[in-house]
């Protein structure tokens, strides 16, 4: 895998985890383990469709 692409999914997981665990906190008033874990999880989702993504072109 390119060093582009790593850096590009990181990214990715990073925005989508950070995203994810404030509209969790702020909007769902979910507690806080379960919007870290629902973050985390919702970020490698979209690391893998990403992935998935640049696997199928």
């Amino acid at each position: 895998m390119k060093t582009k692409q790593i850096v590009i999914g990181l990214a990715i997981f990073t925005i989508v985890t950070i995203i994810l665990f404030l509209l969790a906190r702020q909007l769902f008033s979910v507690s806080e383990p379960v919007s870290v874990v629902l973050a985390i999880a919702g970020g490698l989702v979209a690391e893998i469709l990403y992935r998935k993504k640049k696997l199928g072109q």
